[in-house]
């Protein structure tokens, strides 16, 4: 995949994981909650960054965007 369409389309997880995550970020004073979450969303990332990657992506729109960006 292009670097563009690919970094769009992290920045979308991101932005779906905060949108899910946001209460609970905001309730969190914890700091091993905080640490919890950073890991989630370092799993998160990772795992559709290596998708993106090995072009395994099972979201219609990645390839769309590819179509797109050339």
């Amino acid at each position: 995949m292009d670097y563009e369409p690919a970094m769009n389309d992290l920045k979308e997880t991101w932005a779906e994981w905060l949108m899910i995550n946001e209460d609970k970020i905001q309730a969190s004073k914890d700091p091993e909650d905080i640490k919890t979450m950073e890991k989630d969303l370092d799993e998160t990332i990772e795992k559709r960054a290596s998708e993106l990657l090995t072009n395994k992506s099972t979201d219609f729109y990645d390839y769309f965007r590819q179509a797109l960006a050339r």
